[in-house]
């Protein structure tokens, strides 16, 4: 009897489709922390600038738009930094490798600022740009981030 429901169980489940993998990327893609090139966006704009990415979710590389890589399947704002959750196409096998490899491990964000300001940044002693109110344009794996906290943080391959 034991032998017949292995057998009943094993023919049962031949008839499913095997799951796909898919490859996700988890990360900060933002803060309100100065960047090597002298911007910084302020906490408010940045989380009020993230509203156009629930509308265009595609995900660049290096943010050349001729070569989208994915789709951000979440947005988080917390502790002043924009984080997110990337599906990469399974079309991109190559990237993805190079992300499991660390070879590319930064994250970040094109803008469109509305409104800022220039301002004096003590830690560079130079000046440079605050912004006070953007537009996120679109979110990119690149790789080196204009913003050290900007990392992938982990990768993983999730069957569905």
């Amino acid at each position: 009897m034991r032998k017949l429901l292995c057998v009943l169980l094993l023919v049962a489940g031949c008839g499913r489709a095997p799951k796909k993998p898919v490859w996700v990327i988890e990360g900060c893609a933002s803060t309100s922390r100065v960047t090597y090139n002298l911007h910084k966006i302020t906490p408010l704009a940045l989380e009020h600038g993230a509203i156009n990415l629930e509308g265009y979710r595609t995900v660049l590389f290096d943010h050349d738009t001729s070569r989208p890589i994915g789709k951000i399947e979440t947005l988080t704002f917390k502790h002043q930094s924009l984080f997110v959750t990337i599906i990469i196409s399974p079309s991109e096998q190559a990237l993805w490798g190079k992300i499991r490899e660390g070879t590319i491990t930064g994250l970040s964000i094109s803008v469109l600022p509305i409104e800022q300001e220039y301002t004096y940044f003590e830690e560079f002693d130079e000046g440079g740009q605050i912004a006070t109110k953007v537009v996120i344009l679109e979110v990119s794996v690149v790789s080196i981030p204009a913003n050290p906290d900007c990392r992938i943080s982990t990768w993983r391959v999730r069957y569905e």
